[in-house]
């Protein structure tokens, strides 16, 4: 609802999935379930594939696997803001006929 919303998101979210990425702490010393728990962040495939491409002179396709679950993530998150975004026009549109008939009835008294 405000813009300083994102900004506070981003700065109590950085850290534990910088951790969770498994860049800063043992990849090895993460427990399962915090690993799979990265999966459905993007930073996680992300900071990976960049650290590969970057300090350990990976190509394109040695990332391949990052770079297709970014794509993968981009498409259902796409996918999830059209359906959610779907949902609230038409709950809006609702409400504004409810709203509607309501001073209409109120008119007719």
């Amino acid at each position: 609802r405000n813009r300083e919303t994102c900004m506070l998101i981003f700065v109590f979210t950085s850290v534990p999935l910088l951790f969770i990425s498994g860049i800063s702490w043992p990849g090895a010393a993460i427990p399962a379930f915090w690993k799979y728990f990265s999966y459905v962040f993007p930073s996680t495939f992300g900071i990976n594939g960049f650290v590969r491409i970057n300090n350990m002179g990976a190509t394109l396709s040695e990332v391949s696997t990052e770079y297709h679950a970014l794509w993968l993530q981009a498409g259902f998150y796409f996918l999830t803001t059209c359906f959610v975004y779907r949902w609230q026009i038409l709950m809006s549109r609702k409400h504004v006929i409810e709203r509607y008939k309501e001073m209409k009835n109120k008119e007719s008294i």
